[in-house]
């Protein structure tokens, strides 16, 4: 492994930028990147030696660690989530023209699906690697790393896992101080949550500011509420036979955008445009409950010294004691590379031990690997509370119709409910449903 070498289209580039930059790995949301591969429509990672601009910290670079698995030349480009869809043709392009072996991405089970990724069924298998991981990441119903996406027995492993993603509930431990409250536990209890809300909104007696008890962004998070006032949400299965089994028009999913609505009131103004929390992890915060943080939200607290005061849970819990959200970004192999062996051995070594490891230790990304013990409560102390809470994880089936269609509709109604606009929620409550059998016949 260590003396064979990846030529540059192992990895998925074509800019000269990238190439000039160098790099390591194709990962997703890590905070030290450059800009590259501006052909393509991807980023590159910091490259050899540099400062990380956030910490003033010197940092060793991606292409550094394969030039010390002996893997030089290799060039480290991103596909952000947030692009995934002005990138998608882009990749498949790539893909369908023999010019890239291994892509990184949020999600490539689309590219499976065309044939365009090598089924890593035998690899897994002959290295007993899933093993290897928080056995949560493989639990179905999941959309990455198993074939088919959402299948209650998904039978084909498409990728390797990468860094860590999920969320959790947090909140100030002062403002429940302050108005006398008493903080929720390690894993609260949803009921519990609402029932302080209209105890923490108001003035706050020591700082004489106005506070509110919770906040969330509805655009990018009602789904997230929709669980969570649920105890878990069942929206049933896409079958094109029977449209009627995904299931949007229900007494559950009503009673929790009743209470979205409800408790919107708690939330300071311009919440629902992602508006009213610019504050969260300083002195001069408002916001007593963020209802859905990932690791990267909390920073803000660490950088100030707040960590006592900005507390993460271990998740809000359905019935059954799961928290909804963990997965990874994904590594996966084309199925037309010209070397797959040893391309798997480049994704062993990119999302196993020794790349997860340098991730956390050069970018504080949370491992998805089971045996982490480099993770280190000093460099980052709200690793445990997330780890915790991806380790109890059961993905909810949420199928790209929620977030294509009904997560907007959900963020429309709490804003025109909060401007008095009239609205009939179940007339268009009925209409989504509509629309979502529609969509179940349009996949077929």
């Amino acid at each position: 492994m260590r003396s064979r070498q990846l030529s540059r289209r192992a990895f998925l580039s074509t800019s000269a930028a990238a190439t000039a930059l160098g790099g390591a790995a194709l990962l997703s949301g890590c905070g030290a990147t450059a800009g590259g591969g501006s052909r393509v429509g991807l980023t590159t990672f910091a490259a050899n030696v540099g400062i990380d601009p956030r910490t003033g910290r010197e940092i060793r670079g991606l292409n550094d660690f394969l030039s010390d698995a002996g893997l030089d030349g290799v060039v480290a480009v991103d596909v952000p989530g947030r692009d995934a869809n002005s990138t998608n043709s882009k990749v498949q392009t790539m893909l369908l023209g023999g010019s890239v072996d291994i892509i990184q991405m949020s999600t490539v089970y689309p590219f499976f699906r065309q044939g365009l990724l090598a089924d890593l069924t035998p690899y897994y298998e002959r290295d007993s690697w899933a093993d290897n991981y928080i056995e949560a990441i493989f639990a179905p119903p999941l959309e990455r790393i198993m074939y088919p996406p959402w299948d209650p027995a998904p039978s084909t492993y498409i990728s390797s896992p990468g860094i860590l993603n999920t969320l959790s509930l947090a909140y100030d431990a002062q403002l429940f101080e302050d108005f006398g409250v008493e903080p929720p536990g390690t894993i609260p209890d949803i009921d519990d949550v609402v029932a302080k809300l209209p105890r923490l909104t108001g003035t706050n007696p020591r700082t004489g500011e106005q506070c509110y008890g919770m906040y969330y962004d509805p655009r990018a998070a009602s789904h997230i509420m929709l669980y969570y006032f649920g105890r878990g949400i069942d929206l049933g299965t896409v079958d094109p036979d029977d449209p009627a089994r995904l299931a949007f028009d229900t007494d559950q999913v009503r009673s929790g955008i009743e209470q979205m609505i409800a408790t919107a009131e708690f939330a300071p103004p311009g919440f629902e445009i992602g508006q009213g929390a610019e504050n969260w992890g300083t002195e001069n915060n408002t916001v007593a409950i963020n209802m859905s943080v990932a690791p990267a939200a909390m920073q803000t607290a660490q950088d100030n010294g707040l960590v006592d005061r900005f507390v993460v849970t271990e998740g809000v819990r359905n019935t059954e004691g799961h928290t909804f959200y963990v997965t990874a970004t994904e590594f996966a192999i084309a199925s037309a590379a010209r070397d797959t062996d040893l391309a798997w051995e480049a994704v062993k070594l990119l999302s196993g031990a020794e790349g997860q490891r340098f991730l956390y230790e050069e970018y504080q990304e949370l491992p998805t690997w089971r045996d982490a013990d480099w993770v280190d409560t000093d460099l980052t102390p709200y690793a445990p509370a997330f780890i915790a809470a991806a380790e109890a994880g059961r993905n909810a089936f949420f199928p790209e119709f929620m977030f294509r269609t009904f997560r907007p509709w959900m963020a429309s109604i709490i804003s025109r409910a909060l401007g008095g606009a009239s609205y009939d929620l179940a007339a268009e409550l009925a209409d989504q449903q509509r629309k979502a059998e529609q969509w179940v016949l349009d996949q077929a």
